[in-house]
């Protein structure tokens, strides 16, 4: 079986992408906006009509470049597009064509905001690619009309923090936000051995009003507003770009629970590092969030799809609430990551050390090798050498670590 075909038959199930990787004859593609009903419920359903019919214009301005017919069906939009694709970059494979052209769709449709009543709004958007069938084709018709607003107080708070959250997306994913993104990296090294670095972990940062603040804080809201895997697949092309200009490094990434599925978001990256496998080796995805009610068997297919195109993952934040010990032992990660909490609580309690050394235990079971994270001093180091780890993180580490590499953030 060639790479384009397992690779298509991989992500087919979610993606529902063609079984040929150069499909003959239309390719049909839906979008959808998955936050429509919610900018209905802010702004009005003038609002969100303005929301949809500007899509479908940059829809109709992006077959203009690459040569097919964009069409509204409710508040789906459909493309077909005709086969051999043109107006895209050259690829090796249909299923790497592919890619570009859904990434294409992505960006297009969904990078710029909307403006509506001098407030900026996101889309958030899904991809489909649909087979065609001897028998009609039918498409699911989205009601935006559906949802019926709560009154009161309790609306009033939701519309706050919606519009609260849009606008800190607004400024995040901005030109001008752009500019601002950077990354620092925290080196993970071998216990006892600072000079044996396993990978480094780019974390992003952004200028929020003038303040130098750590990305993760806009993971809540952007969760709230369903654009968290703009920023997940950001984060991952960043380090992929930052993998290609240094050959010598490995680095990891951070992609939380909710984007990790085998859907069209993921797409183009994926064929990527199918195609550049010295890449992929050197890259670690650090999932965040793995606990209930997050679907395992759909984050486990993401897991082994990754490792199959050589890299490897680990799993962030367990024993912290931030990922469970079932999914500890479901996924089968390449690294497992003990939150700093447990740390801090072993420091003063013989309890908490012998749940620390346990926890590393079960780790070590599943195959792992086992981080722990908020390593401070010598006396953190024999805690963590009693517990059994393999490897730590901390704020003991030098912060210039990579004070000679660019790892700025790509536009």
């Amino acid at each position: 079986m060639t790479f384009e075909e397992q690779f298509l038959q991989s992500v087919r199930p979610v993606a529902n992408l063609p079984d040929r990787p150069d499909p003959a004859g239309a390719l049909c593609i839906v979008a959808s906006i998955e936050n429509l009903p919610e900018i209905d419920r802010a702004w009005g359903s003038r609002s969100a009509l303005a929301v949809r019919h500007v899509v479908l214009e940059r829809a109709r301005a992006l077959c203009r470049s690459v040569p097919g017919i964009a069409v509204l069906s409710g508040d789906l939009i459909l493309f077909v597009f005709d086969s051999p694709l043109g107006g895209l970059p050259a690829a090796t494979s249909g299923s790497t064509q592919i890619g570009f052209l859904l990434d294409r769709i992505l960006g297009d449709l969904a990078d710029q905001p909307v403006e509506i009543a001098g407030d900026v709004v996101f889309v958030a958007l899904s991809l489909s690619v649909v087979e065609q069938k001897e028998r009609a084709f039918d498409i699911a018709i989205a009601d935006a009309g559906s949802s019926v607003a709560r009154l009161g107080q309790e609306e009033q708070c939701w519309r706050d923090r919606f519009f609260s959250d849009m606008k800190a997306a607004g400024r995040l994913f901005s030109d001008d936000g752009l500019d601002c993104r950077d990354f620092d990296a925290e080196l993970v090294c071998t216990l006892r051995n600072a000079e044996v670095i396993r990978y480094y972990e780019m974390v992003p940062f952004w200028m929020s009003h003038g303040v130098r603040r750590p990305v993760a804080e806009m993971v809540a809201p952007l969760e709230r507003l369903g654009l968290i895997r703009r920023l997940d697949r950001w984060a991952v092309e960043a380090t992929v770009c930052a993998l290609q200009l240094n050959p010598g490094l490995s680095l990891g990434c951070n992609v939380t629970s909710r984007s990790a599925s085998l859907d069209v978001w993921w797409t183009f990256i994926l064929a990527v590092l199918g195609e550049q496998r010295a890449v992929a080796e050197r890259l670690v995805i650090e999932l965040s969030g793995v606990a209930p009610p997050v679907d395992l068997d759909r984050v486990g297919a993401f897991v082994r799809r990754l490792q199959a195109l050589g890299c490897q993952v680990a799993l962030d934040n367990v024993g912290g609430g931030g990922s469970s010990v079932e999914a500890l032992a479901w996924l089968g990660a390449d690294i497992v990551k003990i939150d700093a909490g447990c740390l801090r609580e072993a420091r003063g309690s013989d309890r908490a050390s012998d749940f620390l050394r346990n926890l590393v235990t079960l780790a070590r079971g599943a195959g792992a090798d086992v981080v722990i994270m908020g390593v401070e001093n010598e006396a953190d180091l024999e805690i963590v050498e009693f517990a059994g780890a393999t490897h730590i993180q901390g704020p003991c580490f030098p912060k210039d670590a990579l004070a000679d590499i660019n790892i700025n953030s790509p536009h």
